[in-house]
């Protein structure tokens, strides 16, 4: 055996990690009596001890570990960095670590989902409208990510750590830093864009006489509207969520001038009442998902989301008995002038404006569901 492990054939490297002391003794134990110092060096007799990190950079491994696996930082599981370091001392080695963590994370979650259960698991989608198609998918981008546009939950936790930002709607978020990103993530917060030619297209096939009424062209045929809505990474994403397999979307020709301007008609009202655009808005859903085989129902500023719970959502898409999809519009502008109608204004897209405007409507839902 001897000359076997001298050749080229036995040049053979064996690792076998072992976590129990006596069970690395008793391999080596083996291992030494079958081929002595053929097989293990006689210093060791095969036996190497490994501390392992300190325990100083047990978080940094978890917190690395998580995002590699899921995509998110321990934030997004309820578990900040203060809280996760408590669980240092009653570890000795990191795996013991992973599974304090595991343990307190799963515990959280039952807690927020016992709430949620007898109650209404609602996704809250911020949906952003404008006249200036660019500028509405460069906000959407800065403050969202992945292919859902799930809200930014690292960029959030940035500027909540950022104390040179003192604006009173952060103050609330603050408190509960260490819960930010988890109830986003549980609410399923995403922002997404809703060009203006879609939003128009639901305007002059489902608004009122009196909407209509600032518009140049008045009218298109219903399934016109469910034509430019169906092209929408709203409706697709409603359509996926529903077990759906839509389309890719796809970047489609550029919205003309025309259109930005009849978005502008509509929209110089918004701020002083909106319930009309959001009736338009979520009828043209409704009439798309319909075409489409899929029967849910849409309902627009019309009920409390469940009973008990004084919010009201814009617009609910119900994808199942205790589901929902809680879309809230924001009518917003770039703020260009119409000669002859409208004067220049300040814009409202800037990522700051929206930002401000997604954390005060999530924290709205935080608190009535009592999250």
């Amino acid at each position: 055996m001897r000359l076997l492990f001298r050749s080229p054939l036995g040049r053979v490297l064996v690792i076998w990690p072992v976590t129990r002391q006596r069970t690395a003794e008793l391999l080596t134990a083996v291992a030494w009596a079958t081929g002595g110092d053929s097989i293990v060096a006689m210093d060791t007799r095969g036996c190497y001890g490994f501390v392992g990190v300190p325990k100083s950079q047990y978080y940094a491994i978890a917190d690395l570990t998580v995002q590699s696996l899921a995509g998110e930082p321990l934030d997004a599981f309820a578990i900040a960095e203060d809280e996760a370091r408590r669980f240092l001392p009653d570890a000795t080695t990191i795996s013991q670590y992973f599974t304090l963590v595991e343990q307190e994370a799963s515990k959280r979650r039952r807690a927020t989902w016992e709430v949620l259960r007898k109650k209404v698991t609602p996704r809250v989608w911020i949906i952003l409208t404008g006249d200036d198609e660019r500028r509405l998918e460069e906000t959407t981008a800065l403050l969202s990510q992945g292919l859902n546009a799930q809200i930014d939950v690292q960029r959030v936790l940035n500027m909540l750590d950022d104390r040179k930002r003192d604006a009173n709607y952060l103050k609330e978020w603050r408190r509960r830093r260490s819960e930010a990103a988890y109830l986003m993530r549980t609410l399923d917060v995403r922002i997404l864009p809703l060009p203006p030619n879609a939003a128009v297209a639901a305007v002059r096939a489902y608004g009122s006489d009196k909407l209509k009424a600032a518009l140049q062209k008045q009218t298109i045929s219903a399934d016109a509207c469910i034509q430019t809505i169906m092209r929408t990474r709203l409706y697709k994403q409603i359509v996926r969520e529903l077990g759906g397999d839509p389309d890719p979307h796809t970047k489609g020709k550029p919205v003309g001038e025309k259109t930005a301007q009849e978005y502008k008609r509509v929209q110089q009202n918004a701020s002083v009442d909106d319930k009309p655009l959001n009736y338009a808005l979520g009828r043209a859903l409704e009439a798309a998902l319909f075409a489409n085989g899929h029967r849910v129902r849409v309902m627009v500023e019309k009920r409390r989301l469940v009973e008990g719970v004084t919010l009201q959502p814009d617009i609910q898409v119900w994808i199942g008995d205790a589901e929902v999809i809680c879309l809230e519009p924001t009518w917003r502008t770039a703020g260009g002038e119409l000669e002859g109608e409208l004067e220049k204004r300040q814009s409202s897209i800037g990522m700051g404006a929206i930002q401000r405007y997604a954390l005060g409507k999530i924290h709205e839902y935080v608190k009535a569901l009592e999250l």
